[in-house]
């Protein structure tokens, strides 16, 4: 009978676990007078001494690109995924300036005041060049970075180049021809992919940049305070893992290598078969690397 107890105890202690590591808590941070909308997936409890990963989306992203991602992860490592200013869920205000410093300043604020301790850090595209700001400005909130097919270096390889072409047009242009859905889906396979997406996750990728407004876009496309510069990037000690898809057109691989050659203590893995969204398209691969280096 007691053995019986014991071992119904241990299965209960299991299932809560998994539960706890499965379903996410979604919140709001405020950030001055806006709104980040935020998730996140508590690790098991043998787990939850391990230092949270925060995961940074790219342009006209959002929190959702990373589910693939955080399916491999979750319950091993804390995990905070957000949607940066300007996108997703979060707060879109008109009197803000979307640039990339201001970004990373926002991201910065929700580290140290929502998360209270330091964190591994994962950037995308443009969301890997606000995260090397961040680790340029406040490297105290940074134990490790991962930059994955990350923007860097100049004031326009963050955005597409179709992007930087709408500098001279108006907003409403960009409503009308740009955000909807067979566009988005258009440039979306674009380099963005190097093979085939299921329906679902095309249309959850879709889905987050229509909640992209034309302000944004434009403030982005016109944000011209340069990229980080290579001197900048020379000075962050941070360890830091480089992971790229290696037919990645929007971002090539070649800006990966000169991280690599640029930043002290780096690891550069190139993923064959994959294009921009390396942890859309292989994550078990992604999230092997990533543990790998977080361990």
């Amino acid at each position: 009978m007691e053995k019986n107890w014991v071992l119904s105890l241990a299965i209960l202690f299991v299932m809560l676990a998994f539960f706890q590591s499965t379903f996410a808590e979604e919140g709001y941070f405020q950030y001055k007078d806006y709104q980040i909308c935020y998730e996140y997936f508590p690790a098991r409890t043998d787990f939850q001494d391990n230092t949270p990963l925060v995961l940074v989306h790219g342009f006209m992203g959002s929190r959702t690109n990373f589910y693939p991602l955080i399916t491999k992860l979750r319950g091993k490592i804390p995990i905070f995924t957000l949607d940066l200013l300007g996108f997703g869920d979060s707060s879109k205000p008109k009197v803000f300036t979307y640039s990339r410093s201001n970004l990373a300043e926002s991201l910065a604020s929700f580290i140290e005041n929502s998360i209270l301790e330091p964190v591994d850090l994962l950037g995308h595209s443009m969301g890997g060049e606000i995260s090397l700001f961040l680790a340029r400005n406040n490297p105290h909130l940074i134990k490790k970075l991962i930059l994955v097919d990350s923007a860097a270096y100049s004031s326009t390889n963050h955005i597409p180049g179709w992007v930087l072409s709408l500098k001279p047009v108006s907003a409403p242009v960009i409503d009308i021809f740009l955000l909807n859905r067979p566009m988005m889906k258009y440039f979306l396979k674009r380099g963005f992919l190097s093979g085939k997406i299921l329906k679902v996750r095309l249309n959850s990728y879709v889905d987050s940049a229509l909640k992209s407004k034309a302000r944004v876009i434009l403030d982005l496309a016109r944000d011209n305070e340069g990229g980080i510069k290579k001197e900048e990037i020379q000075k962050i000690t941070t360890p830091t893992l480089i992971i790229w898809g290696e037919d990645d057109e929007a971002v090539p691989p070649e800006i990966g290598l000169r991280l690599d050659q640029d930043l002290p203590d780096s690891r550069l893995v190139i993923i064959p078969g994959t294009a921009h969204l390396p942890f859309e398209e292989k994550p078990e691969v992604v999230s092997r690397e990533i543990l790998k280096f977080l361990n």
